[in-house]
């Protein structure tokens, strides 16, 4: 049963790693190198204009969404004026 919240928790972009590596997830360091600060992250399933402005005040080129998004007409609007893209993380 453990293992089963646990996957649901995960699907929800909770991350378990090991604690050598609890740092330099936190810092969002990947491979040596930082993480990019051009993308937000949403795993949300709708994406509404506020988000998008939290993205854009962040300076996100890209949101990154859970699967399958619910992105609203206005979010979209927003985005594209913006010049912000989705893409499915």
């Amino acid at each position: 049963m453990l293992r089963r919240k646990l996957k649901a928790l995960e699907g929800y972009g909770l991350v378990v790693c090991p604690a050598c590596e609890l740092e330099s997830r936190i810092l969002g360091v990947v491979g040596g190198a930082a993480a990019s600060a051009s993308a937000y992250r949403c795993l949300d399933r709708l994406v509404s204009e506020r988000v998008v402005k939290d993205a854009c005040a962040q300076g996100a080129a890209v949101i990154e969404t859970g699967p399958r998004p619910i992105i609203t007409d206005l979010a979209r609007e927003y985005a594209k004026k913006q010049g912000v893209e989705f893409r499915e993380a």
